[in-house]
């Protein structure tokens, strides 16, 4: 069943990899953080951590995985269940299927419903190509910045790499509102804007706080995507269910309910795909 344009831009814009928030705005580092090294004193909580961020987010990358682990998770197929959520009701449900070749190589296919109608996004990445199968209707949608390589749950350990680049600064966030004794919170400004928080004692990233406009409400606000229920499954210890909330209403809630590595996909499923 074919779907009207306002209802698939809509449902489009919630179908993106949870890590991929490169370009999303940020507020500016406040007088409730401290770089490395700028000569401030830590509180008591901040003296167990790492004189250096980038020390503990390499430590994070550890806690999640490998580099052995991302080398033999090159291919593989994943399938995630959401409900999407306005105005505190479920307006839809998607099912998103990928399969990927790293680096630049994608097929993701969603399935939407919403108000008794349904409709399928396709979208299929190839290097620098790619393509949007819109119910039938194919047009070109070449890749976004890192849409490939952050493919969730194996672009994890690419998108806390990335925040290590000399472009980005990082600093802890000191804040009565941050539970230091359990989270440990990294601002990250530069090529990427976001706050980071992570479990202290196990090192796993359990939320993300960036300004961002929202699909639904279209208005800019606070995002925040929180992670649950890890796991470890070949080499990689990751949320299995997650929520995103925007200015503290709850927009998505989802479920990973598969992760595969694989040995081979055909190359034709990253060919263009044939419309209607």
């Amino acid at each position: 069943m074919a779907t009207n344009s306002r209802y698939v831009s809509r449902l489009a814009a919630t179908c993106v990899v949870v890590l991929a928030i490169a370009g999303c705005s940020s507020s500016s580092p406040g007088p409730d953080e401290a770089k490395s090294g700028d000569g401030g004193t830590p509180n008591a909580a901040a003296q167990t951590l790492p004189s250096d961020p980038r020390q503990f987010v390499a430590a994070a990358m550890k806690a999640h995985s490998s580099e052995a682990a991302l080398a033999q998770a090159r291919l593989g197929r994943t399938k995630k269940r959401s409900t999407l959520y306005k105005d505190k009701t479920t307006y839809a449900t998607q099912t998103e299927t990928c399969l990927y070749q790293l680096p630049d190589r994608l097929f993701r296919m969603v399935e939407l419903e919403a108000n008794g109608k349904k409709g399928t996004l396709v979208f299929v990445y190839r290097g620098q190509e790619g393509w949007l199968n819109k119910d039938g209707a194919v047009v070109e949608r070449p890749p976004r910045e890192n849409e490939v390589s952050r493919v969730y749950p194996v672009g994890l350990l690419n998108g806390l790499r990335d925040l290590l680049e000399p472009k980005n600064s990082l600093a802890y966030i000191r804040s009565a509102a941050n539970d230091q004794d359990k989270e440990v919170g990294i601002r990250v400004t530069g090529a990427e804007n976001a706050d980071y928080f992570f479990d202290k004692q196990r090192k796993l990233l359990v939320r993300v706080v960036t300004t961002r406009t929202d699909p639904v409400a279209k208005s800019s606000g606070t995002a925040e995507v929180r992670f649950s229920n890890f796991r470890e499954m070949h080499g990689f210890t990751i949320a299995f269910s997650g929520q995103g909330y925007h200015d503290g209403t709850l927009r998505e809630e989802w479920t990973l309910d598969e992760f595969n590595v694989l040995r081979h996909i055909d190359d034709k499923v990253f060919s263009k795909p044939e419309g209607e």
